[in-house]
């Protein structure tokens, strides 16, 4: 039995994992090759994390990296860097950004959903040190079923400087291959590519920026054809997942906590302040839900989660402390407050609500006590007990 029941466990915390990272990965890559060194550097600015973050990187004479800045700074705080590679994350590893510098290429990497990536990007570098940057715009988005897209937009290039566009290609892994702007290719993981580029030409030499973007479709929302701009951490599907779970460990002990909201309130006023919004339903929708515990991928979120739980609580509190007291007041008879008629099991539901509304510091316990419940009786958190003592019956044994 014991077995079993672990197998079944394990299934299903898998379908949470998948479920609660809310969308698929999202890979997109601006990538120069040699001579690195004469270019000085690059930068590229993409949607990230509900803003639009700048990767500005400089090389030295020799091409290994002397500096990389972020802008907005502090979006993601940085975790690795030497002369060759810079990398930034945040806490859960759900948004990078990663910069890399050898031999003939010089490459940015941005991971996080696709739905975040997605929008109007752009790239500039001194190509072929010049003393003036060639620039390029495109857009990354995803079609009907989800896939990415990139569309080259605008290009500029200073006198002498020629360009041509690597028309963008997309791939799936029933292709088994991905390609480059030249043609070669190597195994592809599950999911599906879009690749494009340009050409830069003077001189005589060639240059080639490659641009790619990458959708691992292996999680839960993506299997079920869920498109990027739906794939949310309370999306229906996400919800059935997490029932299943919850339904899965009752009684078990286990606790569980819900996901992370991705969209960080970073960026200009009106960003923040979707952001905010966003992560303010996302906390009550996980309360309704009865997921207490969360976790935040920023400290701008602490506010909006502070704000969501102390109100899911307060709001509820007047009408909460009215039925509790007189459940108290009539012991093991039933009541009826306003149109709503209670039971024990209500009862229980209301002690859980003071349990929970006390840990998290929204209600104190004097609250609580207002309604008759001594200290002893909610800390041994069984409303049947209490009913069984006032009574004057043995109680339960807890189990």
């Amino acid at each position: 039995m014991a077995k079993r029941l672990a197998r079944r466990l394990g299934a299903i915390s898998g379908i949470a994992l998948a479920t609660l990272m809310l969308a698929f990965p999202g890979l997109v890559a601006a990538t120069t090759n040699e001579p690195i060194a004469q270019t000085g550097g690059m930068t590229a600015t993409f949607p990230l994390l509900g803003t639009n973050l700048t990767v500005g990187v400089t090389l030295t004479d020799v091409g290994d990296i002397s500096g990389v800045a972020l802008d907005p700074a502090g979006t993601l705080p940085q975790t690795a860097s030497d002369t060759h590679m810079v990398k930034f994350s945040n806490a859960d590893g759900t948004a990078k950004v990663s910069v890399r510098a050898g031999g003939s290429s010089l490459t940015i990497r941005a991971k996080s959903t696709l739905a975040d990536l997605s929008g109007n990007a752009s790239w500039a570098a001194d190509v072929f040190g010049t003393g003036t940057k060639s620039t390029v715009k495109y857009t990354v988005g995803a079609d009907a079923t989800g896939n990415p897209t990139l569309v080259i937009g605008a290009i500029t290039t200073p006198s002498g400087v020629t360009s041509a566009v690597v028309t963008p290609v997309s791939k799936t892994s029933a292709d088994k291959a991905k390609g480059d702007s030249k043609g070669k290719g190597k195994a592809l993981k599950a999911g599906a590519w879009a690749i494009g580029g340009v050409t830069f030409t003077s001189g005589g030499y060639t240059k080639h920026l490659t641009i790619a973007v990458f959708a691992n479709k292996t999680d839960n929302t993506a299997s079920l054809n869920i498109t990027a701009a739906h794939q949310r951490m309370d999306h229906p599907a996400c919800d059935f997942a997490k029932h299943v779970m919850q339904v899965t460990l009752a009684g078990t002990g286990v606790t569980m906590s819900d996901g992370a909201t991705n969209v960080m309130p970073v960026g200009s006023r009106d960003a923040v302040h979707r952001a905010w919004r966003l992560h303010y339903g996302h906390v009550r929708h996980s309360l309704e839900g009865a997921f207490y515990q969360g976790w935040d991928l920023h400290p701008a979120q602490l506010p909006t989660r502070y704000a969501a739980v102390y109100a899911f609580f307060l709001e509820s509190l007047p009408a909460a402390s009215e039925r509790l007291t007189n459940f108290i007041a009539k012991a093991a008879q039933a009541t009826l407050v306003g149109d709503v008629f209670d039971d024990a099991a209500t009862g229980q539901g209301l002690l859980n609500f003071f349990l929970r509304g006390i840990a998290c510091g929204a209600i104190p316990e004097e609250e609580v006590l207002a309604t008759g419940i001594t200290l002893d009786e909610l800390r041994g958190r069984s409303f049947v007990r209490i009913l069984k003592n006032r009574r004057g019956g043995a109680a339960d044994t807890p189990t």
